[in-house]
């Protein structure tokens, strides 16, 4: 009777190693997979890494070359503003001189 509980130890340890064995094969394949899903992963983060530097780069050029437009435009306004209002003030002061010539010539063929 001895015996025979022995062997049914030995054969449920026996059992216990074989699953435990089994376990242990199972996460060691998981863990290749998670190793191998790990750098595919790394490998991304580092292209993504050196793409965002890029586009950042070519972001702040843009931002540059923007803001510089924009300074430029905002320049480019107020001269042409100026610039219009002096031309605003010579036409009235070439119509006002014309009014004065015309009163005159006026003056004068009345006077002819």
């Amino acid at each position: 009777m001895e015996f025979q509980e022995s062997k049914r130890d030995i054969i449920g340890f026996g059992e216990v190693q074989k699953e435990r064995e089994e376990r242990i094969e199972k996460l060691k394949a998981e863990l290749r997979d998670i190793k191998f899903k790990f750098e595919n992963v790394d490998l991304l983060h580092g292209t993504l890494s050196i793409q965002y530097e890029k586009v950042k780069e070519q972001y702040d050029n843009c931002k540059r070359d923007l803001d510089d437009a924009i300074d430029k435009l905002h320049l480019t306004n107020k001269v042409r503003h100026e610039t219009e209002l002096k031309l605003s003030e010579e036409n009235e002061r070439t119509r006002a001189l014309q009014d004065v010539i015309r009163d005159k010539d006026e003056q004068l063929h009345k006077r002819a």
